[in-house]
């Protein structure tokens, strides 16, 4: 296939919305089209605009307008604090070492500002059995870098969200989306932060390429579980430290450093999702102690939303 993106351009079918389920903005261009190795495209997302193209005079321009006010900032603050504790004599070697910090510093912020500036794009593409991510930089005609995550070649997937607040003041949300195959080594993932206290970040955002990922993994995994469900009569899920979880009609059995506990639903007290841990107790523990009481984070939990599909499926409890 070629990897000339300025002749090649996909045009997504009216049944493909954006990664955020939003209806696909038609000024998006994909300069790739979907490896047919991911199945059924689902969602798809460009961050490159028609009519967007590399201006690399622009960039230096807009970079150096950035970059000496900067480093003229940092400079008189340098000059101020330093060499106010420390009175220079006004020889050669204090003036050299003043000119060479003044250039590193430059060259820094100039380096910042560059990338701020560069051209870099990305489209990305989620289909029924997989997901595929080009990255393009400085030219239309450039090799895009490709990143692709083939289902079937990965076990599981583990996921986590966390709202960071500093003083009571929200400060952002970090996530991961790691997936790993049969061995536990990792083959795709997600990382990244975004500030959003509705947490909807925007819609170029890498966050919202995870989620759809997600949502097609779990209908892939869902598939699966199903026929585990006819072999053995319960659905399994491992946690932190290679416990296990496992789920039945009308059942949870957890596995804990291999001795099974099993749990009906009907002696079930309750179930709870609090603040990123499960809580499930036995009606007949006492608050004195473990027995009967089970708990893990849900981001040690292997496919997480595909245990919740599950759960609800076979055992009438869901978490809205």
């Amino acid at each position: 296939m070629s990897h000339e993106p300025s002749r090649i351009v996909w045009s997504p079918p009216d049944s493909v919305s954006a990664h955020n389920r939003d209806i696909l903005d038609g000024r998006r261009v994909f300069f790739h089209a979907p490896p047919p190795g991911i199945g059924d495209v689902q969602t798809a997302h460009s961050t490159l605009k028609a009519g967007k193209r590399p201006r690399p005079v622009l960039q230096v321009v807009l970079t150096l307008l950035c970059a000496v006010p900067f480093t003229s900032l940092a400079m008189f603050v340098i000059w101020h604090i330093w060499y106010g504790y420390f009175p220079p004599n006004g020889n050669a070697r204090e003036v050299g070492y003043f000119i060479l910090e003044s250039l590193l510093i430059g060259a820094g912020f100039f380096g910042v500002f560059n990338y701020v500036f560069s051209f870099r794009h990305e489209c990305s593409f989620v289909g029924t059995h997989g997901v595929a991510r080009f990255k393009l930089k400085k030219s239309l005609n450039a090799k895009p870098t490709v990143e692709i995550l083939l289902f079937e070649k990965a076990a599981d997937l583990r996921t986590g969200s966390t709202r960071h607040f500093v003083n009571g003041i929200y400060s952002g949300t970090s996530y991961f989306h790691t997936w790993t195959d049969k061995a536990d080594r990792k083959r795709f993932g997600f990382k990244g932060k975004y500030h959003s206290r509705e947490g909807t970040p925007k819609v170029d955002d890498p966050y919202w390429l995870a989620a759809s990922a997600e949502r097609a993994w779990t209908q892939y995994k869902v598939a699966e579980f199903e026929h585990h469900l006819e072999k053995t009569g319960y659905v399994s899920f491992t946690y932190g430290g290679g416990n296990e979880v496992r789920v039945g009609p009308g059942f949870f059995e957890f596995v804990v450093k291999g001795q099974p506990n099993h749990i009906a639903v009907e002696d079930i007290k309750h179930i709870q999702l609090i603040n990123g841990q499960f809580y499930i107790q036995h009606k007949e523990a006492r608050w004195f102690s473990g027995k009967g009481k089970f708990n893990f984070p849900y981001e040690t939990l292997t496919n997480a939303q595909a245990f919740l599909y599950v759960m609800g499926k076979l055992t009438g409890y869901r978490f809205g």
